[in-house]
């Protein structure tokens, strides 16, 4: 999962250069894409040091790879990029939040182009075997900002730049949103765009029954479901579900004992660069 600092904007609304390096000096949050007097190489100079722009190619395009390629070494099997949340790069999607006048800020195109480039930096170097997800907030839930038609339309750009599957979440950009929390509530979303624009969709958002998640992906609603706060409250979720919906998963050694019988074992997994996990 590749995400950033949280940048906040309500914590130095307007800000300068001057202001990003010394909030980055006291380990506090600085909003970046509102540095409209600024280029996004001095934005990206006043963060360097603490690896928040390098992880979003803004420090360099090699910064960006080099990430991937550690990731990859790491043992990770699918990259994820985080555009959602209000973290940094849903804020120059937003246009509740984007107040740039450059090439990044203003109309869609600009206020979309930070986020394909980066989902391109890392499928140029990401395996083309291996999936690159991207989390989007789909709407703001407020007037005038980010919404769903936006994020069909850039969900259409990023399969186009090799992005396997969006990972359909909302709001995060401003406090005031009034979001319809609910079971289910983002689920839409997902069916919206993997319809229209062609591209695996994964859905979230209050899923905590097996029936519900068996549901929505049975249905085509959605290529997968993503699990966070459930994992939280019963972290051995996905043994429960397969149970409950008459599948088999093998269990980890060490807790095989407690596993229905005849559960089968999980075999211990491939691991190190010397078995190919490091990309050339």
């Amino acid at each position: 999962l590749l995400a950033p600092v949280g940048f906040t904007r309500a914590m130095h609304p307007g800000g300068d250069v001057a202001g990003a390096t010394a909030a980055r000096a006291a380990g506090t949050l600085f909003t970046m894409s509102t540095m409209s007097g600024h280029p996004i190489e001095d934005v990206a100079a006043a963060a360097d040091g603490q690896g928040w722009f390098q992880l979003y190619g803004l420090g360099g395009r090699a910064g960006a790879e080099q990430l991937v390629r550690r990731a990859r070494a790491a043992g990770f099997d699918v990259a994820e990029l985080h555009a959602a949340h209000g973290y940094l790069i849903h804020e120059f999607l937003s246009p509740l939040v984007n107040t740039r006048d450059d090439e990044y800020g203003g109309c869609y195109d600009n206020r979309v182009r930070l986020c394909l480039e980066v989902a391109a930096a890392i499928r140029s170097v990401w395996p083309e075997s291996l999936p690159v997800f991207v989390r989007l907030s789909c709407t703001d839930w407020k007037e005038g900002g980010w919404d769903a038609d936006q994020s069909v339309e850039l969900a259409r750009r990023l399969r186009d730049r090799g992005v396997d599957l969006v990972d359909c979440s909302s709001g995060g950009a401003v406090p005031d949103a009034k979001i319809p929390a609910g079971p289910g509530y983002q689920v839409p979303f997902a069916e919206r765009i993997r319809r229209e624009a062609g591209i695996a969709t994964g859905a979230l958002g209050f899923i905590t029954a097996a029936a519900q998640a068996d549901t929505i992906v049975r249905s085509g609603q959605a290529d997968c479901v993503l699990l966070a706060r459930e994992f939280l409250r019963h972290p051995y979720w996905p043994f429960h579900a397969a149970r409950e919906l008459g599948a088999v998963l093998p269990w980890p050694p060490q807790y095989v004992r407690a596993a229905p019988p005849g559960t089968p074992v999980r075999q211990a997994p491939i691991g190190g660069a010397e078995d190919g996990r490091s990309i050339p």
